[in-house]
């Protein structure tokens, strides 16, 4: 319960200071629509108590000015309310969106993309983050105006009868403690369907994404498609099926009692009547008492074991904002890269046994071009991305200009670095964000255009990609675009994995022609399978089964017995 409490405070911090302004209007109001209930049912009992006084009018107007005042001001200050309301909504969801997209931008490396458990809560963070601490905030707000009223109540109804209120009280004590345990309940049933939770969204997806209506339509894949949805919606709908029922039928009996317990409050108040010892207008403040602050007790009760439940959203949003990886930036600063060294590398991924690489040892100088050739699944991805430190070694070590890669400032070690991957990424962004990722214009721009195909009227401000009506580029520009963001970069590393597996032959020829021109004078890493573009190279690394097999001369190792010269006149045999 303390850490609950702990989470309580620090959600409300989180809340409160996205607009504290916002948020201290809204407390004010919220004091004074809370206290309006009670002033209308006193003012009652006193206009009753005052109609059997003829010389009273004085008191009456007063009276009367009161009751009216207790039922204009919530009418006259909702308006008001609702208008806060939405802007704290608003401003809040925005808080919390930037922060967790401020703090998966904080993660050095792949692993938190590639654990499931994470993705899991991930999913679960973003697709509540739209209404979680929205309905905090609406909780929040209604839980806050119910407790003025019903303290304002309970104060009223014990100085008339000081142990109605606590006999209430005592009653509705019961259905807080089942309400608090079913929606605790509902939060775990929800975690617990976070990865059919994903799986149904990946298969809606599919159905509806451009990129995959070629293959769903030529082999009749929407029938299977809809069929994984349905299986994942089954057992989602099976575990929440269930949470509902509890949340349905766990409080009935509680809610029995405390209805028993009202009965028996009425009744012992008409048996004081009955004897006179309550006057006519205290019976009217009480029995209007009583059924409010009953009523208003449910609510509370509800509200906050909504509000309860929420709590489990941000305990999970705290732990994620508080959730540290395992690669550690550095102290070293480093403006230029000119010498690479594996000694002894090894990698796994986490929660495998299978080594990806094993005992790789090289160095490699700036001025160098090495291409890194082998078969599919052999380690070549794998071992630019150590170098990108996007993971970090499971045994030996990689030095960069003879410090330990980890020594470095992740931030300035990549901007040291430009890279086109294989699976490179297309920003639905303007042709200018694409190429620079920031708020400046491309320089060249009529290179870029030239490059890209594009008609020289052509704005590279225009918005690319059909997702939002941009204009569509083939694959080809596609690749070309990432090669010019490549190109753009000020590295003295150079990172092409399978670069031109989506462009022609001439275009392909030119890419490679201006890859030298780029990396002369830099270090420069090349993955490829088309074999026949290594000739410009310095030298050759050969990774087969995760073992650096072969290194050297590609002249000398076409001559030699080796996996590369199995590759080599393998793709030759095809061109014969």
């Amino acid at each position: 319960m303390r850490q609950k409490f702990s989470i309580f405070a620090a959600a409300l911090r989180e809340v409160f200071f996205a607009c504290p302004r916002y948020h201290t209007a809204m407390a004010i109001c919220l004091l004074v629509t809370g206290l309006m209930p009670a002033m209308n049912v006193y003012a009652t009992g006193q206009m009753i108590a005052l109609f059997n006084h003829s010389q009273a009018q004085h008191a009456i107007l007063t009276t009367l000015g009161i009751w009216g005042v207790s039922m204009l001001l919530p009418s006259l200050l909702e308006p008001l309310v609702n208008y806060l309301q939405t802007h704290i909504n608003q401003l809040v969801t925005n808080s919390v969106i930037n922060k967790l997209m401020a703090k998966n931008a904080s993660f050095n490396g792949l692993q938190v993309y590639d654990d499931t458990n994470i993705q899991d809560d991930i999913a679960v963070l973003k697709s509540q983050s739209k209404f979680r601490p929205t309905n905090f905030m609406v909780n929040l707000v209604n839980l806050t105006r119910e407790t003025v009223t019903v303290a304002a109540l309970f104060a009223m109804l014990f100085s008339i009868k000081w142990w109605i209120p606590f006999a209430i009280l005592l009653a509705a004590t019961p259905l807080a403690y089942a309400n608090f345990q079913v929606m605790s309940f509902s939060w775990r049933a929800l975690i617990s369907s976070g990865k059919q939770s994903r799986l149904m969204d990946y298969f809606a997806s599919l159905a509806f994404s451009r990129e995959t209506q070629k293959d769903s339509h030529l082999f009749n894949a929407n029938p299977l498609i809809v069929d994984k949805y349905q299986q994942a919606f089954k057992q989602v709908y099976s575990e929440l099926q269930q949470a509902q029922f509890k949340i349905f039928s766990k409080p009935i009996p509680f809610q029995i009692i405390a209805v028993v317990v009202l009965s028996l409050v009425l009744f012992a108040l008409y048996q004081q009547a009955a004897v006179a010892a309550i006057t006519l207008s205290s019976a009217v403040v009480l029995l209007q008492s009583i059924m409010m602050l009953n009523n208003r007790l449910e609510s509370v009760i509800q509200t906050s074991s909504l509000t309860y439940e929420i709590l489990d959203y941000f305990e999970k949003y705290f732990a994620f904002l508080a959730y540290e990886e395992n690669i550690i930036d550095g102290n070293l600063s480093i403006q230029r890269i000119e010498r690479i060294e594996f000694i002894h590398v090894g990698f796994t991924y986490p929660n495998t046994d299978k080594p990806i690489l094993k005992n790789i040892s090289f160095s490699a100088r700036k001025g160098e071009s090495i291409a890194i050739v082998g078969h599919n699944g052999a380690g070549k991805s794998t071992l630019v991305s150590l170098i990108c430190r996007f993971w970090d070694v499971s045994e030996g070590q990689i030095l960069i200009n003879g410090e330990n890669i980890k020594a470095y400032k992740i931030s300035e070690l990549r901007a040291c670095m430009g890279a086109v991957f294989q699976d490179f990424a297309k920003f639905t962004m303007t042709i200018n964000e694409n190429i620079m990722l920031n708020h400046q214009p491309a320089p060249n721009q009529q290179a870029v255009k030239q490059e890209l195909g594009l008609l020289p009227t052509t704005s590279l401000d225009t918005l690319i990609g059909r997702a939002f009506d941009g204009v569509e580029l083939s694959g080809g520009q596609w690749q070309k675009l990432a090669v010019l963001r490549c190109m753009n970069a000020t590295s003295s590393l150079i990172i092409l994995d399978e670069p031109t597996s989506a462009i022609d032959p001439k275009a392909e020829i030119k890419l490679y022609d201006a890859f030298r021109q780029l990396s002369t004078g830099k270090l420069s890493f090349m993955i490829t399978h088309r074999l026949g573009s290594i000739n410009s190279v310095d030298r050759v690394l050969v990774i087969d089964q995760g073992s650096l097999v072969q290194d050297g001369d590609p002249t000398i190792l076409k001559q030699e017995t080796g996996v590369f010269k199995e590759l080599w006149l393998t793709q030759a045999a095809m061109y014969e």
